[in-house]
């Protein structure tokens, strides 16, 4: 685990990295060498309700490393924003690849049935290596903060929508 967050109502968000096999992760290892073990990391999100019985576990991965380093949760409880730094592109992000470790950001709800889904993934960064250091969310605002081929990068995203717009 990379990053930890607690809701309004109790809940309890963790994030990371893994590499091999995630229980409660439905997707099992999302980068495997060619026989088939898993050699890359993978970014993690787990929920756990105000009890601290786990809700959801998302794995997801880009092709390369991945990690998921910061979460926070909306005012409410009702959505879990993540930002992390990847090698290459991750599942449903409309931007490609900058090169290096790019950023990341996602947001996750859970479904009627119980499981994560994911609201929008978007990524963002330079050519160089990027890492985002910190996350938060007012009300229609999100906001992150990264270190970009060196220099700090402050972003704000209008995210009321539904889908996060670079403001």
């Amino acid at each position: 685990g990379l990053g930890l967050a607690v809701s309004s109502t109790g809940q309890v968000a963790v994030v990371g990295q893994v590499t091999g096999t995630l229980n409660g992760a439905p997707n099992g290892a999302m980068n495997s060498n060619e026989t088939g073990q898993a050699d890359q990391t993978d970014s993690f999100t787990t929920l756990y309700d105000a009890s601290g019985n786990e809700v959801w576990t998302d794995r997801r991965g880009a092709t390369l490393q991945d990690q998921a380093n910061q979460v926070t949760f909306s005012a409410d409880g009702s959505t879990v924003y993540v930002a992390g730094q990847a090698q290459g592109s991750m599942p449903g992000s409309s931007v490609n690849p900058q090169g290096g470790y790019d950023g990341y950001i996602e947001a996750f709800q859970t479904s009627a049935t119980g499981t994560p889904h994911a609201v929008f993934t978007q990524s963002f960064g330079t050519a160089g290596q990027d890492s985002p250091k910190g996350i938060a969310v007012d009300g229609n605002n999100l906001f992150t903060a990264s270190v970009e081929s060196g220099h700090a990068v402050l972003r704000s995203y209008d995210i009321s929508s539904g889908t996060p717009v670079l403001s």
